[in-house]
């Protein structure tokens, strides 16, 4: 094979051959290039670098099914489970570290697709929306389709795919997935199942005319501005659970509440004229959402079903939810928020709830319970890889 002279030279010497070729669509490729700028060859080469982007390589076919996993307490291993894939496991379950108790899950909703289109399992993982901290089932979660949705695993030995975290109790880094992801490969044969773990970066092609599947969580959806469907920053944790605040008659105020918030209270309380007698309320169901992607307080309680109106707890509730619920508070110096009204008594208008909504985060501290207000409007991001939770009134109902 003859050797490419990618020097200065060489490359000059091969333009000229390329371009005396009027037949070659080399031609209109360079006029092209020589009249591209910067910021358009920066675009080029960025695309060079990343590659060709596949499309349609998932089609979704559990469309109009509902399949549901129970709510699991992550105790249940790969490795360990013989009798569900009886017919091998693979040892890197064990050798790549991955063979340790995970987190407990709440009913979760999933998603089966069919692989249409060539790609390697990077590329899979990719083409499907929302973020790499929504894409992801613990191991229990697996083992639990295998064993209540075995209909809807790949036959004839072609692979279901998942995408499972190395260590459960770890976030994973949006920019290196690799990091903490791995895909188990799982198929059908005719002594039982058979399981794999390949990494997320395995270049292997996997071929889009086999008959190769993806279980992933099905994500709650939001409608932007802009008329299109994205997938929601927050994930349900309180799914089969109820979460009721008692019916209340509105006196109790946050920042008269030293009991309760024992660690600190944000002065703004005071300062913006918060600290105003509010409604009373009745027994009220709530849900609490972990926050899975990056946002603001606007994207964040914008992605909760229902308008805004529907969305705030009083000053009371919030009080109660953390006196009668705490252990749905996260731990760890992370944040719990809550949508309150600056005045309990005016409405919210749903094109500047701003006006009349701020958010309350309370956080678990050693000496007892910080909580503190910020503006509805305020453009701080909130990474998703932390976890905080957000807490709002249950609007709709439940999976069942």
């Amino acid at each position: 094979m003859k050797k490419q002279d990618n020097t200065g030279l060489g490359l000059i010497k091969t333009t000229i051959e390329r371009v005396q070729n009027d037949k070659s669509l080399f031609n209109s490729a360079l006029n092209k290039l020589v009249n591209s700028s910067e910021e358009e060859l920066g675009d080029f080469l960025k695309r060079k670098i990343a590659g060709t982007v596949k499309g349609n390589i998932l089609r979704l076919i559990s469309g109009g099914h509902v399949l549901t996993l129970k709510a699991l307490n992550g105790q249940c291993l790969i490795y360990n489970s013989k009798k569900i894939f009886n017919s091998f496991i693979d040892s890197n379950f064990v050798n790549w570290n991955l063979n340790k108790t995970g987190v407990a899950t709440p009913k979760t909703p999933v998603q089966v697709h069919k692989i249409v289109g060539d790609g390697t399992i990077m590329e899979i993982f990719s083409s499907m929306p929302g973020n790499w901290n929504q894409k992801w089932l613990s191991q229990n979660q697996v083992i639990d389709f295998c064993e209540t949705l075995s209909d809807w695993l790949s036959q004839d030995h072609y692979s279901t795919l998942f995408l499972i975290k190395k260590d459960e109790n770890k976030p994973i880094d949006e920019a290196k997935p690799q990091n903490n992801l791995v895909a188990v490969d799982v198929d059908v044969s005719s002594g039982g199942l058979h399981v794999d773990v390949r990494h997320l970066t395995n270049g292997s092609s996997w071929q889009g005319e086999s008959r190769h599947r993806v279980v992933s969580p099905k994500l709650l959806t939001f409608l932007a501005d802009n008329g299109e469907l994205k997938p929601s920053i927050l994930r349900l944790i309180s799914n089969g659970q109820t979460l009721t605040l008692k019916a209340l008659d509105g006196q109790r105020l946050i920042y008269n509440s030293k009991k309760t918030f024992k660690s600190y209270i944000d002065q703004n309380f005071v300062d913006w004229d918060l600290n105003k007698t509010g409604v009373a309320t009745p027994e009220t169901l709530v849900q609490v959402h972990e926050i899975v992607d990056n946002g603001t307080f606007i994207d964040i309680f914008s992605s909760i079903p229902g308008n805004w109106n529907q969305k705030w707890l009083s000053q009371n509730q919030v009080i109660d939810f953390c006196e009668t619920l705490p252990d749905w508070l996260i731990q760890n110096r992370h944040a719990t928020m809550f949508l309150v009204k600056k005045d309990e008594n005016k409405s919210v208008d749903e094109d500047n709830p701003q006006e009349n909504l701020v958010v309350v985060n309370v956080d678990v501290l050693s000496d007892g319970l910080y909580v503190r207000v910020s503006c509805l409007e305020h453009n701080l991001v909130w990474l998703g890889e932390y976890r905080n939770c957000v807490v709002s009134p249950q609007l709709i109902p439940l999976v069942s």
